[in-house]
């Protein structure tokens, strides 16, 4: 595939060809070496290059203000046509950190008490649900059933989908653990419908694109043919990459995803956020602030954004359809020294490729000082991981354990996507890393379920039969286990000649 690159210095961006000059809302901050630069582009471009990314857009802030953007690769499969900072993408679930900002907005207007009710705000809802915090909504702590699990075609009145899920019981009790879950957010978009008196489109528009000046941002209600708009790639059927056209999502769906825009509008988008001209500085710090659950763990969420709290550094921000990421990393709590990194991704990355990895190195690259624990291990485990010596593994897993309980940290979802990186090709690996996520998380659905699937992967049936129905029996929203467990009573039974 040919790859085409653009880069863009200050100036290119500050002549955005907005109707008003982008310059009245994009301010530039401090500059970067040419070594950084040269750091930075390699990075971006070498995500095409080695890494398969069909095409990318990367802006870059440092202490809320503009730094460097620049992009590479194509908008889709079959186009010659350069990404830039101008081109258009779903941001899926990024959109939730526009809701979360809504709702930041009505806090500061004591028009809602996020530790209240939800049943506070909200009449029509069902009993067992009235008394769910707002602030449990926001931290995916809810328990509810998931509406998407449904399947992808829903009726636009909320009423209706409420009724098909009210008699299902609740996942887990609220605030003991965390799954994320669409119906949180459907309950917030009736929240804010209700407390800004209009529909959750023209809420955004008001409060954000029309006076943020966001030119490429709009919901996805309707298809659009634009030649600057990007299709998503992604593997299936194997190994095959095949592109689609920017989905069309119901209304219903708006609070959690639904958005498109670039990079150019998220970061400026960003910059006004960050400055406190939306909200105070204080209500959005206060935003940041880890959300406690009943035993003492803290969510991986805080007023829908994910939270990564370690000692030297803050990660705050969301991921997007799993190829795009927005991430705010603060240094030594210090709210004044940050790097935002948004990376609007078409998807095509290999299957080792981190979204997150990604952003802390170019993060790393403009400040040294962005030093988060977890990424170290991460780094020094899978450069490790190379002798397949699994005791010297285990004894490095301990020692970064250790750090993360002193930290308070919650590092069950971040070992067990580690170890899906091993399960292909060095699936000894992955299962130890399982197995010792599931010795420190003897209550967690997700960690028998993975346990269950790298046991599976190296044919111990009857174990992995035994971690599959303890997890289903932990959370029924695991709907595909019956159907797992039946093919490895089947697989048992045929090894037996029966």
């Amino acid at each position: 595939m040919m790859i085409r690159i653009k880069v863009f210095t200050i100036l290119a961006l500050l002549a955005l060809s907005y109707d008003c000059k982008a310059e009245e809302s994009l301010v530039v901050g401090t500059s970067l070496s040419a070594l950084q630069v040269n750091e930075l582009n390699s990075l971006v471009d070498s995500a095409v290059e080695s890494q398969g990314i069909v095409g990318h857009s990367v802006t870059i802030l440092r202490n809320g203000k503009y730094l460097y953007s620049r992009s590479a690769g194509v908008n889709d499969l079959n186009s010659l046509i350069s990404i830039n900072q101008d081109t258009i993408f779903p941001i899926y679930s990024i959109t939730k950190l526009f809701t979360s900002a809504l709702v930041m907005k009505l806090v500061e207007q004591d028009k809602l008490d996020i530790n209240r009710s939800i049943g506070d705000y909200i009449e029509v809802l069902p009993k067992n649900w009235e008394e769910i915090s707002v602030s449990s909504l926001l931290a995916h702590s809810s328990g509810l059933p998931d509406f998407f699990s449904l399947g992808r075609s829903y009726s636009e009145n909320p009423a209706d989908i409420i009724a098909l899920i009210e008699d299902s019981p609740f996942v887990f009790e609220t605030d003991t653990q965390v799954q994320y879950n669409s119906t949180n957010f459907l309950l917030l978009k009736m929240l804010i419908e209700k407390l800004y008196g209009n529909e959750f489109t023209e809420v955004v528009n008001k409060e954000f694109i029309k006076p943020f000046r966001l030119r490429r941002t709009q919901f996805s209600d309707v298809a659009s043919e634009d030649s600057n708009r990007v299709a998503s790639n992604y593997y299936r059927d194997g190994n095959a990459l095949s592109s689609s056209k920017t989905p069309v999502l119901p209304e219903i769906m708006f609070a959690a995803t639904g958005l498109q825009s670039s990079a150019a509008d998220l970061g400026i988008w960003l910059q006004l956020l960050l400055s406190g001209q939306y909200v105070s500085n204080k209500t959005l710090f206060n935003a940041w602030r880890p959300y406690s659950l009943n035993n003492g763990l803290v969510s991986d969420f805080s007023f829908g954004w994910q939270l990564q709290k370690e000692a030297k550094t803050t990660a705050v921000g969301h991921y997007g359809g799993n190829i795009l990421n927005v991430r705010h990393f603060i240094v030594r709590n210090d709210t004044r020294e940050s790097v935002t990194i948004v990376h609007l991704n078409n998807g095509g990355q290999k299957a080792e490729f981190n979204l997150f990895e990604y952003a802390y190195d170019l993060a790393k690259t403009v400040n040294s000082e962005v030093v988060l624990d977890s990424m170290e291990f991460i780094k020094s485990f899978t450069a490790n991981a190379k002798t397949d010596d699994i005791q010297a593994l285990g004894n490095k897993y301990q020692q970064f354990k250790s750090i993360a309980q002193k930290q308070n940290l919650n590092i069950e979802f971040m070992i067990n996507e580690l170890g899906y990186r091993f399960l292909s090709n060095q699936p000894e690996i992955a299962l130890s890393l399982f197995k010792w996520n599931l010795d420190s998380h003897p209550y967690s659905a997700n960690a028998y379920d993975s346990y269950a699937e790298a046991l599976l992967a190296t044919e111990q049936l009857q174990l992995a039969k035994l971690n599959y129905a303890k997890a289903y029996s932990l959370n029924p929203a695991y709907d595909n286990i019956p159907s797992i467990i039946a093919d490895i009573d089947r697989r048992l039974a045929e090894s037996h000649g029966d």
